[in-house]
């Protein structure tokens, strides 16, 4: 059954519900990078009511609550002006974090995400849309399969990660 997918912009009243979605969603993904499987630096850097405070403040940073018939099923977020060389602040925007809980990956919803961003980038004038992916794992194909491209790589500095695990991918992908 096709589910009713909406992308909704964050709320403060709706921290609470980014906070958990994003923490479960990224843990169910992503919890076998950490030592110990511990990916309290990464959440104390991401989903804390402190750091959704000072995203609302920031102009170039979007967040969204992600539901598929009206359940929290993801998050989102963009930034319009974090952009890594060759590419032009004023021309690119930042896919930062799409994280879906895993009973909804594989429904259609990730790719529906991927659309929102593309047309959202279209009405604000960018010119490609970019991201960052573990090396390893799902993501990279799942981006791939969207249109993405990889342009470049990077490593990981975050204390706590098994170094293994610290490659990443930059993709794009031109609007």
């Amino acid at each position: 059954m096709q589910k009713n997918i909406t992308i909704k912009p964050l709320q403060e009243a709706l921290f609470g519900t980014y906070m958990e979605v994003g923490r479960q969603a990224y843990e169910q993904h992503y919890l076998h990078l950490w030592q110990c499987k511990d990916p309290d630096y990464y959440i104390k850097h991401s989903f804390t009511r402190a750091v959704l405070l000072d995203d609302m403040k920031d102009t170039d940073s979007m967040q969204y609550m992600v539901y598929a018939d009206e359940v929290p099923a993801g998050i989102l977020k963009l930034r319009k002006v974090a952009t890594p060389a060759p590419l032009n602040e004023n021309e690119a925007l930042l896919l930062d974090k799409i994280y879906l809980l895993k009973e909804f990956s594989g429904q259609g919803i990730g790719s529906f995400i991927i659309d929102f961003v593309l047309d959202f980038a279209k009405k604000s004038n960018k010119k490609v849309v970019w991201l960052e992916t573990m090396k390893k794992g799902q993501a990279r194909f799942f981006y791939e399969k969207n249109g993405f491209e990889i342009f470049s790589e990077k490593t990981l500095g975050f204390p706590g990660l098994i170094d293994s695990e610290r490659g990443m991918f930059i993709m794009k992908q031109e609007v």
